[in-house]
């Protein structure tokens, strides 16, 4: 989102639960999203024989007033009816596993408000002071997600931070894409972090009785920021990875960002009813993967 003068970078996480990975050994967080992000089985709209926003058809009018009206509002209907859904599936998440509900509400906003500081801190950097002095050099939730983003992720799982700029006092052309890149890249380390923590739990566990939850937390973990940080790298008008194409793709600069608004939510919702949000999942569980077997192998040399 972009404001006269100024830059919101937004992170965006939708929860998503598969009841059969629930059962493995680890409960991993879910790879198939919740429909749009399909969900679990007694709730996926395909086995009940319809799509997502498909009860919204369009509207044949003769008055250009009434169908740029409906145009404008069929975003709004779509978000409105995905957000009831997940609203449904998040309750039935924290009955069915109180465990991951709480660790999912714990792991997102730790991890959102790392994401913030890291633009704020690195938007400092390069000559910025808004952010900074607005307080945004802290991990305080209230400050980094506001009250209503925290609201929402303890309804139905759905969270987002952001952190003003002003890429007009910062040096260097590519000092934007920088400060953007920067809350992808802090999710990432974390995702590192998680991976290596749940390594040297699992190693530990061989003299040492050790919590299963310790393991499962840190594997959410893991899998949490790898995903948050392909979703926030996606090319898309409010995303991060918008502001990073940019620096390549010059063009992309003269979008109005307010306009572009309608557009990235029916963006957003394609990615999660398409394959392409599946995809999403894999990866973040693909690069956790990666990352944990990585560390293992190193911990070895030493074990």
């Amino acid at each position: 989102m972009q404001l006269p003068g100024k830059e919101i970078h937004e992170g965006l996480v939708c929860l998503a639960v598969d009841r059969r990975r629930l059962k493995t050994d680890l409960e991993r967080i879910p790879v198939r999203p919740v429909h749009p992000c399909s969900g679990c089985a007694g709730n996926d709209p395909q086995a009940k024989g319809y799509t997502f926003g498909a009860r919204i058809q369009p509207a044949h009018t003769r008055h250009p007033g009434m169908a740029g009206f409906l145009v404008g509002l069929r975003p709004a209907l779509l978000y409105i009816r995905f957000v009831m859904d997940q609203f449904n599936l998040f309750l039935f998440t924290a009955a069915e596993n109180p465990f991951f509900f709480l660790s999912w509400i714990l792991i997102i906003t730790f991890s959102i408000c790392v994401h913030e500081y890291a633009h704020a801190w690195m938007a400092l950097r390069k000559g910025d002071d808004t952010a900074a002095s607005q307080g945004h050099l802290s991990l305080n939730p209230l400050v980094q997600m506001g009250p209503s983003s925290l609201i929402l992720l303890l309804m139905v799982g759905i969270a987002w931070g952001a952190v003003p700029v002003d890429v007009r006092r910062m040096r260097g052309r590519s000092a934007a894409a920088q400060v953007a890149l920067a809350g992808p890249v802090a999710n990432l380390l974390l995702a590192a972090a998680s991976s290596l923590i749940l390594v040297v739990i699992h190693t530990i566990s061989a003299w040492v009785d050790v919590p299963t939850h310790a393991l499962r937390f840190f594997d959410h973990a893991a899998a949490a920021n790898a995903l948050l940080f392909l979703f926030n790298m996606l090319p898309v008008p409010m995303f991060d990875g918008w502001t990073v194409a940019s620096l390549f793709v010059p063009a992309m600069n003269r979008v109005d960002m307010r306009q572009a608004g309608n557009i990235s939510w029916m963006l957003i919702l394609v990615v999660w009813m398409t394959p392409v949000g599946d995809w999403l999942w894999q990866g973040g569980f693909r690069i956790a993967d990666t990352m944990t077997m990585g560390w293992l192998s190193f911990v070895q040399l030493f074990v």
